[in-house]
């Protein structure tokens, strides 16, 4: 039996065990939690467990341990991590085990990846059940947000259009307890009205700090890369979405364009005109520094951030890598 989400998977465990699992979870964050409730279901049922992993494991301690009868109990379990790394030979081994087991040992492998069509794969699935938690694309998850979220606003008597809803997740994220939160705080702002705008969304959920954004782009613009790199490791690290990060950096780098084009058509005075939040010396400021840089610096910087966009939504690559990788790209334009 397969499972491809943990909740049917331990509601399973609730009214029976099988003698071979598998559990297959790429991040070792959420493998680290199934196990530990995997554990709980163990504990409930008064079953012991023993723990070996691939540094640790030989056959003759791996015989030893599925050949010892339980004293106290009617069974005992032995979880068996890392076993994707072990030999093909020591897994052949543990393949003639796995298709005679013997009653009294819940053997459970834990392992990060495994194709579907190994042999071992396929004797656990014949002999046992098997969890397999595949990482989703970054994209999936977006998708799966968005759909639920504007469900969520329907339930609440709201509209919540599919692009305001793609904006509100790339503002706050993906983490759906905030999600609730942010959701709640918006609807008590629209009073009597019945539908969710962007400026809605703008108005009351904020999670980026324009200032930190600000130094970032400043940093890149001076080709402070190392100091570029911090400041966008910290701004993952407080959960602010890659998407809204990436966005934003676009629309950073689009801004000098248009200064560039003003500049050229007028001067600094429709440099002001188009852009009247800019005053005095900032404005000569911007247009040095865009002077300075260059139209082909800012063009190749935005071809850049869309093709991090799109390895984000199409991949299942670490956000932090993607941004790392895109950081250094723009401080060697």
């Amino acid at each position: 039996m397969k499972w491809k989400e943990s909740n049917l998977f331990f509601e399973n465990l609730k009214t029976s065990f099988f003698p071979i699992f598998l559990i297959i979870v790429d991040k070792q964050e959420e493998q680290n939690h199934i196990i530990k409730e995997f554990e709980a279901h163990l504990l409930f049922k008064k079953i012991p467990n023993t723990v070996l992993t691939h540094e640790n494991f030989t056959l003759e301690r791996f015989y030893e341990e599925v050949e010892t009868v339980p004293f106290l109990s009617q069974k005992r379990a032995l979880f068996i991590h890392g076993v994707d790394r072990f030999p093909g030979l020591i897994l052949e081994k543990i393949i003639d085990y796995v298709l005679s087991p013997n009653q009294w040992t819940i053997l459970v492998f834990v392992a990060s990846k495994l194709v579907a069509h190994s042999k071992f794969y396929i004797a656990c699935d014949r002999c046992g059940g098997i969890l397999h938690l595949s990482t989703k694309k970054p994209w999936e998850i977006e998708k799966e947000t968005i759909d639920w979220l504007m469900h969520l606003a329907a339930k609440e008597g709201v509209v919540l259009k599919h692009s305001e809803a793609k904006h509100f997740i790339e503002a706050v994220g993906v983490d759906r307890l905030r999600l609730c939160k942010e959701l709640e705080k918006v609807i008590c702002y629209l009073g009597d009205r019945q539908e969710i705008t962007r400026a809605d969304i703008f108005a009351i959920s904020s999670f980026i700090s324009h200032e930190t954004i600000w130094k970032l782009t400043d940093a890149l613009f001076r080709k402070e890369t190392v100091k570029a790199l911090t400041i966008s490791r910290s701004l993952l690290n407080q959960e602010i979405s890659i998407f809204l990060l990436l966005s934003t950096l676009r629309t950073q780098m689009q801004i000098p364009l248009q200064i560039l084009s003003y500049y050229r058509s007028g001067g600094h005075p429709a440099v002001g005109a188009a852009f009247p939040y800019l005053k005095g010396g900032v404005i000569e400021k911007k247009v040095q520094e865009a002077v300075s840089l260059g139209d082909s610096f800012f063009q190749k910087a935005i071809v850049r951030i869309g093709v991090a966009d799109r390895k984000l939504r199409s991949q299942t690559t670490d956000p932090m890598q993607i941004m790392e990788r895109l950081i250094i790209e723009l401080g060697s334009i």
